[in-house]
């Protein structure tokens, strides 16, 4: 028996986004650094600190996103720096993917400001055409730090490459993030609970999906009466959510491989 999408599983999903939002966006990365941002686009060399510094920003917030579960907060400190270590360089690769996979630099401050960077924003916004700043990539980065070869990027490149068509939609994004934060460590005990929770996270995600398509459908079917069309996209009705879950399960070997490359750059915290 199939049940549609509910009301229910909107509400929390919806619940859970404006909290991940409200948290991450409480760690800010500063005047100084968005100076930076705006003085790259003038021809000023990126300083060495400025990835690592956006980096610790990427780790503090990704930090706050899984304290914001209590099935992860009410397990014993050892396990949950267990659990944090082992999961974080993932969290930040998409991060990192997310940030480089941005088509303009405003696309990028949309995503890494915090509340109080926003002030800034608006105050530069009264001065001067945001949309005119370049977007920072991590080649440009490489160009102060030198840290990593050009092999390197080019890798780093190829990987941001197949992980991109997975994070282009916000709330897809969003919530992978939180997955990956929440996955559990082989050998340990005692984290049931935060495994159903990662789960509840990828059923949602699914049925989300499904609905998306399902209701895509539906307009199809108003707007072309062809029944070939009309059995087409029914036939890919089901489909949708678990294509979605299998692309975000290839994806975690490439995020793995990714975050070897981040780590070289800024160490586990």
């Amino acid at each position: 028996m199939f049940f549609r999408y509910s009301q229910e599983e909107d509400d929390w999903l919806n619940k859970q986004l404006d909290l991940y939002r409200h948290t991450v966006r409480q760690v800010s990365v500063g005047d100084d650094f968005m100076k930076e941002i705006v003085m790259f686009s003038l021809g000023v060399p990126l300083s060495k600190t400025f990835v690592k510094y956006g980096l610790g920003a990427a780790v503090e917030r990704m930090r706050r996103a899984l304290t914001m579960h209590e099935e992860f907060t009410e397990l014993s400190g050892q396990l949950q720096r267990t659990i944090w270590q082992a999961n974080v360089p993932f969290s930040v690769a998409l991060y990192c993917a997310k940030m480089e996979s941005c088509s303009t630099c405003e696309e990028q401050i949309t995503y890494g400001c915090g509340h109080s960077d926003l002030q800034y924003v608006e105050e530069f916004k009264q001065i001067r055409d945001i949309s005119k700043l370049k977007k920072i990539g991590m080649a440009n980065c490489n160009q102060s730090t030198n840290t990593l070869t050009q092999v390197m990027i080019k890798n780093y490149l190829r990987l941001i490459y197949k992980v991109k068509e997975l994070i282009q939609d916000k709330t897809t994004y969003e919530l992978f993030s939180i997955v990956l934060l929440l996955s559990d460590i082989d050998g340990h005990h005692g984290l049931e609970k935060l495994q159903k929770l990662r789960q509840k996270y990828l059923k949602v995600i699914k049925r989300q999906w499904d609905e998306k398509q399902r209701l895509e459908t539906e307009k199809a079917e108003e707007e072309d009466d062809e029944q070939d069309a009309i059995m087409s996209s029914t036939a890919s009705d089901c489909n949708t959510g678990a294509k979605v879950i299998d692309k975000f399960n290839s994806c975690i070997c490439d995020l793995r491989e990714l975050s070897t490359i981040i780590l070289k750059i800024s160490p586990p915290p």
